[in-house]
């Protein structure tokens, strides 16, 4: 049980690092990217329906794997984000040391 929770907690985690790393990009100080992370619940709301049906209601991995394939999507599109926001941040040296 605990193989199975660690590998559908996976994704859900993976896709929260990159949409921290993503805000950290977008916002001059961290206080301000951390508020508006706490208000972006996305990755948890995808994740729930796996975790309570593999927790709660005694669903089999195959039961629940179209909601597995969501935090996956997410965790791909977080990872582009985080990506494209770090490459982006890594052309402008002047914004860097002004932070």
């Amino acid at each position: 049980m605990r193989l199975t929770l660690f590998r559908f907690a996976t994704p859900f985690l993976l896709s929260v690092i990159f949409l921290g790393l993503t805000l950290r990009a977008l916002f001059r100080s961290r206080e301000i990217s951390i508020q508006v992370l706490l208000f972006t619940s996305l990755p948890s709301t995808t994740a729930i329906p796996e975790f309570l049906g593999l927790t709660q209601m005694g669903a089999a991995p195959p039961d629940v794997r179209e909601e597995w394939l969501v935090p996956w999507a997410l965790c791909g599109v977080s990872f582009a984000l985080a990506w494209a926001a770090g490459w982006w941040e890594g052309r402008q040296p002047e914004a860097l040391l002004a932070r």
